[in-house]
């Protein structure tokens, strides 16, 4: 059978989701609706991150604030206000994050990080989440996506064993964290039940929609 390969991001909002919003959710991906959101933050993404990489002034990002399609530009600032109110007083230093995957039976997420960052001289490894409040994310709900980084990353060296893993909640300008020593066996069993989950929802599309063809 085909692997089924999703984004991180689409992944993390499959589990915020309840119910039959689950369905929906693994419907829109299928039917690659997703792309149109993921362009929503491309732009403010790069940005973020040729900022860090050059060790630019935060106020450069008023640059691609401007440089916005007018919808988006109200979503920029207030995502960009709220990076600048969880930068203010640290000291960050960029380094470049490997790329990194997790793999469930058929199912693949990507899963490299948006920013590999130093702060305050701890090594960090972050994904970066700009949906809107109705999403939810908060520490609890974000734990199965930060045993995903952790499961996804190499963590045998002495150095990514002193990495913490984190999301980036720009709704909130929250860091929400995970070391390797956190991701027990109840974290991991949460994120398979998800990913179980996922797959059962994907089959039973798959096999509804080839039935549907033969009709």
């Amino acid at each position: 059978m085909q692997e089924i390969e999703v984004s991180f991001t689409q992944f993390v909002d499959f589990t915020l989701k309840r119910g039959q919003s689950k369905i929906t959710k693994v419907k829109q991906i299928r039917n690659k609706e997703y792309a149109a959101a993921y362009d929503f933050w491309r732009e403010l993404k790069g940005g973020i991150s040729h900022q860090l990489r050059t060790g630019a002034n935060l106020d450069s990002l008023d640059e691609v604030i401007g440089e916005a399609n007018e919808h988006k530009r109200h979503h920029y600032e207030e995502a960009v206000r709220q990076y600048k109110w969880f930068c203010r007083g640290k000291e960050l230093e960029w380094f470049e994050p490997e790329a990194a995957s997790w793999h469930f039976g058929r199912l693949t997420v990507r899963a490299t990080p948006d920013l590999g960052l130093r702060i305050n001289g701890q090594r960090y490894l972050i994904k970066l989440y700009f949906k809107e409040a109705t999403q939810k994310l908060q520490k609890r709900t974000a734990a199965a996506a930060l045993a995903l980084m952790t499961a996804a990353a190499d963590t045998t060296t002495e150095q990514q064993k002193d990495t913490i893993y984190g999301m980036l909640n720009l709704k909130k300008a929250a860091l929400y964290p995970m070391t390797p020593a956190q991701l027990n066996d109840d974290l991991l069993l949460l994120l398979e039940g998800e990913a179980a989950h996922f797959v059962h929802l994907w089959e039973h599309l798959e096999s509804r929609e080839a039935l549907q063809r033969m009709l």
